[in-house]
């Protein structure tokens, strides 16, 4: 629903930021719980935790309900909804920017997901820190990537207002979304105390979120009409990779490393 509104009713090169707008709420929910998690379990176990998230979000849902639709934008054009058996799929299907987009999907969920189950474990396994300080050091990558996704929309939508070309901006987005955390990464591996290992993960997934001014504008740029179709088919494959990623991860690490998620 996000997508379909940002494709229909935001200029393409306002376009970075209204995405990073929205999906920062990600970071922002990481931040939070993080947070809240803690005490709670101290409190009251960790059954309280999905109480409190749950009643929560059925808090959320109410007031959004009560919330009134706003009314269509002065002047928008107008753009069909397409019923799902109306969908080109074959064209999707054939499409070599698709198979592009799905794979950058692919790779970011892999890395993401992988390094938010395991980071926690890796503060206390690999650096020696205690639950706390690792709840801690947790905060700081979703804390900068809130910042790092505005100045990278903020970047992307001044170079496509001057009349860049869209294709090139949003690749060299994708450029510092991929090889900046494989570096940050491969630093923090390597660093020989806890604070190295803090800022590598800070900054590999706080340059991880140039991909909201890349990645997650594409759909709309392909297609107003069918960008949350398009986007949808992507997050499915993205998806995968998350669940392969932190799966995969496991096996090598208790095994090289002797570490454990549990």
């Amino acid at each position: 629903a996000t997508t379909d509104m940002i494709a229909r009713y935001v200029p393409r090169e306002e376009r970075a930021r209204a995405v990073g707008i929205v999906f920062s709420g990600f970071n922002v929910g990481n931040v939070v719980g993080l947070l809240v998690t803690p005490p709670l379990i101290a409190l009251f176990g960790w059954q309280a935790v999905f109480y409190a998230f749950g009643a929560a979000g059925a808090v959320w849902l109410a007031v959004w309900l009560a919330l009134p639709a706003p009314d269509e934008p002065v002047g928008a054009k107008k753009i069909g909804r397409v019923r799902l058996s109306e969908l080109p799929w074959r064209a999707f299907a054939q499409n070599r920017t698709m198979w592009g987009v799905s794979a950058a999907h692919f790779a970011d969920s892999f890395g993401k997901f992988t390094i938010l189950a395991w980071l926690p474990t890796f503060f206390v396994q690999r650096s020696g820190a205690s639950l706390s300080e690792a709840a801690l050091y947790s905060l700081m990558p979703p804390t900068i990537g809130i910042l790092v996704a505005g100045v990278a929309s903020t970047w992307v939508d001044a170079k496509i207002a001057r009349g860049e070309d869209v294709t090139s901006v949003r690749r060299q987005a994708w450029t510092v979304a991929a090889l900046g955390p494989a570096v940050c990464l491969t630093l923090a591996a390597l660093a020989p105390g806890k604070i190295g290992a803090v800022l590598g993960l800070t900054v590999a997934l706080g340059s991880a979120r140039f991909a909201l001014a890349s990645l997650f504008c594409i759909h709309q740029d392909l297609s107003k009409r069918h960008a949350p179709t398009l986007l949808g088919i992507t997050s499915s494959v993205g998806s995968l990779g998350g669940i392969v990623g932190t799966a995969l991860t496991a096996e090598p690490l208790s095994i090289l490393c002797g570490y454990s998620s549990t």
